[in-house]
């Protein structure tokens, strides 16, 4: 079981969610696929030429 933490001041507060004390687990989800990267059959000459 955690013990919970009693901060008297805000700046507590920030000091120990910015230490190394605090740990935790974050699951990074890669961005959605883009309906225009997803077509298997992309026309190269429908993209605008820069020069």
């Amino acid at each position: 079981m955690s013990r919970k933490k009693v901060f008297k001041t805000a700046e507590e507060a920030v000091e120990y969610l910015f230490s190394e004390e605090l740990v935790s687990e974050m699951i990074v989800l890669p961005p959605e696929v883009d309906e225009f990267t997803d077509e298997e059959g992309f026309d190269d000459s429908e993209t605008l030429n820069p020069s």
